[in-house]
């Protein structure tokens, strides 16, 4: 079990400021970076209308296709394609929310994953900005980089049975 970024992003189809005040659409598209917005229907953008589940899934996978470049090119190719599954999908998230600019920022984080040390790679996740900005995201992401997704699958499952 790696990270859900299509359900931790959650999805609007209108426009919407989020918690830092950015214009946002669809699966957390920021409509305020070109890049992002160059994915999505201009008249979307421009806020005339709501984006359609069918034009989100489409920007969607192309928004996370560059996040997992991004992720591959901030960690280093070898230790990239090394990952296992669900650490790479850590990774892929984190990219896809806080885009290339601030996850490169993460220097500790990169060393530590680099060197396999994910107890260190998990306390870097949690000792930042961004677990502040998304606490329970973080706090997901930290325990699947330390390998306690067995954990965490118990918890969630909890959870969901308790409801």
């Amino acid at each position: 079990m790696g990270a859900d970024t299509k359900k931790e992003e959650g999805f609007r189809a209108d426009i919407y400021k989020d918690t830092k005040g950015i214009k946002t659409v669809g699966q957390g598209f920021n409509v305020e970076d070109k890049v992002t917005a160059s994915m999505l229907p201009a008249d979307v953008v421009s806020g005339k209308r709501p984006i359609t589940k069918a034009e989100n899934d489409i920007a969607y996978n192309k928004r996370m296709d560059l996040a997992k470049k991004d992720a591959r090119e901030y960690l280093g190719a070898d230790t990239y394609d090394k990952l296992d599954p669900d650490r790479k999908s850590v990774m892929d998230d984190m990219s896809y929310n806080m885009g290339k600019p601030t996850l490169s920022k993460f220097e500790k984080l990169r060393e530590a994953v680099q060197k396999g040390d994910w107890s260190a790679a998990s306390k870097e996740i949690l000792n930042s900005k961004y677990a502040k900005d998304v606490p329970n995201r973080a706090q997901r992401n930290a325990a699947i980089m330390k390998g306690e997704q067995q954990a965490l699958e118990k918890e969630l499952l909890r959870q969901t049975v308790k409801k």
